[in-house]
């Protein structure tokens, strides 16, 4: 905990008053990690999705591969 607090440059009782302990911290970290993922992959869904579209269009048209 000392090595953590030191490096982020805050003491212990600011830690201890946004986490429980390590793993809670973790837990948070993660949570937020996976929810910027979901709001950069909602952005660029559609785009994606309409590319693709575009691209079986064009295979269809074609026959191509």
């Amino acid at each position: 905990m000392n090595r953590l607090t030191k490096q982020a440059t805050i003491n212990r009782v600011t830690f201890y008053l946004h986490y429980r302990d390590i793993p809670d911290m973790l837990e948070k970290m993660a949570d937020e990690m996976i929810e910027d993922i979901s709001t950069v992959g909602a952005h660029f869904q559609r785009p994606f999705i309409a590319v693709f579209k575009g691209r079986v269009r064009y295979q269809a048209k074609t026959g191509a591969k």
